[in-house]
């Protein structure tokens, strides 16, 4: 979803974790695509290129089949972004792994056109060159929880990085 107002001028984009069992499946595609098709050379998690890439399905009578997610949701902020809108990307587990990553292609396209990444339980999304070139990570906040095993997710040491301001909620 992104949500906007006409008097204000930030943007929210809020996008959803793995609701499907075809969703959960493509969690545990544990090896790595390069996001070379948006410009971005670094490798991500093969599910959430997937995700990102996949068919988004019209939720407006304007809309149309065959636009990818990142298409439509880059259709959708850039004229925002043109009228001096700025972004703020809020997702939950996987939808805070696309977020991130969305975020970091539009800063590039527009830079500082983002202005904050706040994330929910999300699991570690690229390698580590995705680490050292992600450009957001002062601008990006990962909310987890110790009892959340999605955020240690996927189980594969130094193949998969975390990024960002790390928040953490605990019991007591």
């Amino acid at each position: 979803r992104v949500l906007w107002s006409k008097k204000r001028t930030e943007v929210v984009v809020v996008i959803t974790g793995s609701h499907s069992i075809t969703d959960w499946l493509l969690n545990f595609a544990m090896w790595t695509r390069t996001c070379k098709r948006l410009g971005l050379n670094y490798r991500i998690h093969a599910g959430f290129y997937h995700l990102l890439f996949q068919e988004s399905q019209p939720s407006r009578n304007e809309d149309r089949l065959g636009l990818s997610v990142i298409e439509r949701l880059e259709a959708t902020v850039v004229p925002l972004i043109l009228q001096g809108k700025r972004i703020t990307i809020t997702g939950h587990s996987s939808g805070g792994a696309i977020g991130s990553v969305f975020a970091d292609y539009i800063e590039r396209k527009y830079p500082k056109s983002i202005k904050r990444v706040v994330t929910f339980g999300q699991p570690a999304i690229g390698n580590w060159t995705f680490k050292k070139r992600y450009r957001l990570s002062h601008k990006t906040y990962r909310i987890w929880c110790d009892s959340d095993i999605v955020t240690f997710m996927p189980p594969v040491p130094f193949l998969f990085w975390h990024v960002a301001n790390m928040l953490r909620l605990y019991n007591g």
